[in-house]
């Protein structure tokens, strides 16, 4: 498990595996792939990411949440379809 000595940036590495920075940033972020950080920007050596996203496929891995864990809730409430309510500035009687 020897890898060279060139690093790349973000950048680089999302156009050669092709998929997207914020993805890479986030698991990088997470330490769940391997950069190292030079000031406020990761580096990553091709090889070492390529091989840890094939062990993590093979050992199924690619999941972000647990069978446990429940996914977020969606920011936006539901669509319903219908005529709106008109609010006629009456108080409604007991």
């Amino acid at each position: 498990m020897t890898y060279p000595s060139s690093l790349i940036t973000l950048g680089e590495l999302s156009r050669l595996l092709r998929l997207p920075k914020a993805w890479l940033r986030s698991e990088a972020k997470a330490q769940r792939i391997p950069c190292l950080d030079v000031g406020r920007r990761p580096y990553f050596c091709f090889e070492a990411v390529k091989e840890c996203l094939t062990r993590r496929a093979s050992t199924n891995h690619f999941s972000t949440f647990s069978r446990t864990q429940t996914p977020p809730r969606p920011l936006l409430a539901p669509i319903v379809r219908g005529e709106p309510k008109q609010d006629d500035g009456e108080v409604p009687k007991p």
